[in-house]
């Protein structure tokens, strides 16, 4: 039997209770997953730039797009010219369900646009539902 490889998840969103709710059920409900965490999007587009966010291979990006001082708008542009992760799966996971703002991660190459469900059931089944397309059935050039 292969041993399944471990996936690196980043995860961007400046509200600590989120990526709290994240964690928990990446711990509890899936195997094979280091999440690395970012509550700060200044610090997060920095480590983009600089090189350091790449170093950690990541599989899959959730990235909220209302936060202060840099917007998630700002980091997914930021990642659209970045050769690094061009093939990098680029979820957008936010409160706002405005035409607008969905418009606009889309326009700036995000892959996939999630409301932030309000229960907790209803966000686990989100997001093991979203990892485990974006990381067992999407298939990518990398893989």
């Amino acid at each position: 039997m292969v041993a399944e490889k471990i996936k690196t998840i980043v995860y961007i969103d400046d509200h600590e209770q989120d990526i709290k709710l994240l964690q928990r059920v990446i711990e509890r409900e899936l195997k094979n997953i280091n999440l690395i965490t970012y509550n700060d999007s200044e610090t997060a587009i920095e480590q983009i730039m600089d090189g350091t966010l790449s170093q950690y291979n990541p599989s899959l990006l959730f990235i909220d797009i209302k936060m202060p001082k840099i917007s998630g708008f700002d980091i997914l542009q930021t990642l659209r010219q970045d050769k690094n992760y061009q093939t990098v799966p680029k979820i957008v996971l936010s409160s706002s369900a405005q035409k607008s703002d969905i418009k606009q991660a889309f326009d700036l190459s995000c892959n996939s646009y999630i409301a932030k469900p309000t229960s907790f059931p209803k966000f686990k089944e989100t997001i093991i539902y979203a990892i485990t397309y974006w990381l067992s059935y999407n298939l990518r050039l990398n893989d």
